[in-house]
């Protein structure tokens, strides 16, 4: 019998099982491998400073702290670039943007991860600015395809159809396909909505569009973000996104969402470029804004994360640490992200 079965590998799923290789656990992965889900189409940004408001991410400290080890202890692993530090360069859009901007610059708390007088780059040429910018000193990307082939490397995801009439519940473990597991961990994302045991929970599906252009000569070493954001790949070639629609239904690729990434990039840069992909996928969100982390009320070993929305990367690490204590050391789910908030 193993200790543990994850159902999904996006960063929540990801994540669990980083947790496991950490704790020594004994676990199988299933998911059904495609290409274009929202972790993987995902630029991966993990970002201390959000919103219109400048707002400091709540817990980022300690978010950032389990999300450096976790990636970390798999870059150790296998040779791989996981996680990358990178600074944002915020450029105000407007002269609201930047009257926001010193409203909000007087709180101090921000000091630490904000440098209000960025130096002079090559590459500030390129972009329109006119509005003056900041520089998010603590940024970080983490790259979702090199941390699921890494972890592939180490215990490999197997590729299943998620059936839930596969799988039965017994007084004291999960059978799945004829293999006993002590626990399972649904982090399925937004198919959580037919999850016979977490249907229940206020998953708020979110399609996100994203392009990969190429933009030869801008040479920008950091994320940029104006309108959207601009997330340096390599090679000349940049991850631009993302859009959010509470209301589309499908992950198929929009005109309208591609025209509105690019009308951004336009307003942001002054070179050519050529784009060489479209993508759309359909993230987690929940109405609350807080992920859904846990065990069943009636199913002691029947776990849940998910709904973790545009901060995957970040988020992840922590809440599967949480939730690993909750199971294996009978520690506390914090009361603001736990699922028992939603009544069967």
């Amino acid at each position: 019998m193993k200790d543990v079965l994850i159902v999904g590998s996006g960063f929540a799923g990801l994540s669990c099982a980083v947790e496991a290789i950490m704790r020594g656990l004994s676990f199988d992965c299933i998911d059904m491998l495609q290409d274009h889900t929202s972790t993987r189409i995902a630029a991966g940004i993990i970002n201390p400073v959000t919103g219109r408001k400048y707002q400091l991410q709540e817990q980022y400290a300690e978010l950032f702290e389990a999300a450096t080890v976790a990636y970390r202890k798999i870059e150790q692993l296998t040779g791989k670039t996981i996680m990358q530090q990178l600074p944002i360069f915020k450029m105000h859009k407007s002269e609201a943007a930047l009257e926001a901007w010193i409203h909000a610059s007087r709180q101090t708390e921000k000091s630490t991860y904000i440098n209000s007088t960025p130096s002079p780059q090559k590459w500030h040429k390129h972009i329109d600015y006119r509005y003056g910018s900041i520089l998010v000193e603590s940024g970080a990307r983490v790259d979702a395809r090199q941390l699921f082939e890494g972890i592939h490397a180490l215990y490999p995801v197997q590729r299943s159809t998620i059936q839930y009439d596969d799988i039965e519940l017994k007084e004291d473990y999960c059978l799945w396909q004829q293999s006993m597991y002590k626990h399972i961990i649904f982090c399925e994302g937004y198919q959580v909505k037919n999850n016979p045991w977490f249907k229940h929970i206020h998953i708020r599906p979110s399609k996100g569009e994203c392009l990969l252009v190429r933009i030869p000569h801008f040479n920008c070493p950091v994320i940029v973000q104006k309108h959207t954001f601009i997330v340096p790949y390599g090679d000349d070639r940049y991850w631009v996104g993302g859009t959010n629609d509470f209301v589309a239904d499908d992950d198929a690729p929009t005109e309208t969402k591609q025209e509105e990434l690019l009308d951004g990039l336009r307003d942001t840069i002054r070179l050519t470029f050529e784009v060489e992909g479209h993508f759309a996928a359909i993230r987690p969100t929940m109405r609350d804004r807080r992920p859904a982390v846990g065990t069943h009320p009636e199913h002691h070993h029947v776990h849940i994360l998910n709904g973790l929305g545009t901060k995957g990367a970040l988020l992840a690490p922590y809440h599967a640490h949480m939730l690993f204590n909750k199971i294996f050391n009978q520690m506390r789910i914090d009361p603001k992200v736990d699922v028992q908030r939603f009544a069967l």
